[in-house]
């Protein structure tokens, strides 16, 4: 499923969702969350409103008689085909596996998502040197920078 079709699904089924709570099920950052509810928004899939309880938040709800069958359906007439091309002792083998993978997949996106935010993810280590990769003819190569021009971390390149 696409991540438009998913991010619709999310909203039609859960009937209202703030952007973070869309973020986290569709597995995007919150940029790519916003940009996913312009689209879906423009498309007259969604629509944005206030939460009543904070107007600071905002919700996004499906519009009015949204059909899933429609949104779905020409997915699940291709994955029916697909699924018959099985025998049912396979298909039980990736049913089984399409229910474990669900939350091994959204806690290893929730990780990364912690990683991203996080001074080390970027590449900064406590001594306030931060590492980059950089490209020559021999190959590519870690060249240390120091966050601070004052710190001389003691080590160099590391």
């Amino acid at each position: 499923m696409t991540t438009s079709g998913s991010g619709r699904s999310s909203v039609n089924l859960a009937g209202r969702l703030a952007s973070g709570e869309l973020a986290e099920r569709t597995g995007l950052t919150t940029g790519a969350t916003t940009r996913l509810i312009d689209r879906l928004e423009r498309a007259g899939h969604v629509r944005r409103t206030a939460d009543p309880a904070d107007r600071r938040r905002v919700l996004v709800e499906p519009v009015p008689k949204l059909d899933v069958d429609t949104i779905v359906g020409p997915a699940r007439q291709r994955l029916g085909e697909l699924f018959q091309q099985y025998r049912p002792e396979e298909l039980a083998v990736l049913f089984d596996y399409f229910d474990r993978a669900a939350d091994p997949l959204l806690t290893a996106t929730r990780e990364v998502r912690a990683q991203r935010r996080s001074p080390e993810a970027a590449g900064y280590r406590s001594s306030g040197c931060r590492l980059r990769t950089v490209s020559s003819p021999d190959g590519d190569v870690e060249v240390a920078e120091w966050a601070d021009s004052g710190v001389d971390g003691g080590g160099g390149v590391g």
